[in-house]
């Protein structure tokens, strides 16, 4: 639920998605039991050229139907989150954070229930245009236990992340290349002492 909208132009469907997204994401948390936290987001500007930037993100966001958007001095920051230093901050209170794990488990149970099969530890290695389906080539398992396997669909969605690239030139797209960095990602349990 991090993306709420503020970046994008005015009425591209990314803006358009990511305020709706945002909304359903929250909906379909509570209706299937994913823990989630409406908790919102500061974006900090750091010293004092960086608010107008800051501005001009809270009507970017207003112009996509973010709600909720204001514009804090940096006492409010440190009132909120005191470790923070900036001269000002958006308040964006529709993020939040939720159990990705958890998400995506909700996602496969539903989509289990409305008739899709999933298969798991899987890997794309072809992709082939068979009339009006696709015939996606697999190989299940792992490398010393495998088996190669082919399905047809009507439908096929890459969300292949850091390999989305690779996918799409299986069906001739290769206008554009993946650069993956590194990045980290922490989990914390407990309370953070204040």
């Amino acid at each position: 639920m991090n993306h709420s909208g503020i970046y994008y132009p005015k009425n591209s469907l990314k803006a358009r998605h990511c305020v709706e997204g945002n909304r359903l994401t929250y909906e379909f948390c509570a209706k299937h039991n994913v823990p989630f936290r409406h908790c919102g987001k500061l974006v900090v500007a750091a010293d004092a050229h960086e608010v107008e930037e800051l501005s001009a993100l809270k009507k970017r966001g207003e112009d996509n139907g973010v709600e909720g958007l204001r514009l804090i001095d940096a006492a409010e920051i440190r009132k909120r989150e005191p470790h923070i230093r900036g001269t000002a901050a958006l308040v964006v209170p529709s993020t939040g954070i939720v159990s990705a794990e958890e998400l995506v488990h909700a996602y496969a149970r539903v989509a289990s229930n409305q008739g899709a099969n999933m298969v798991t530890r899987a890997e794309v290695v072809s992709l082939t245009p068979s009339g009006k389906n696709i015939r996606v080539g697999l190989r299940i398992g792992d490398e010393e236990d495998s088996q190669d396997e082919t399905i047809e669909a009507r439908c096929v969605i890459n969300a292949a992340g850091l390999y989305a690239d690779e996918v799409a030139a299986m069906l001739g797209n290769h206008s554009w290349k993946i650069y993956p960095v590194r990045g980290n990602i922490a989990k914390f349990g407990g309370r953070v002492r204040r």
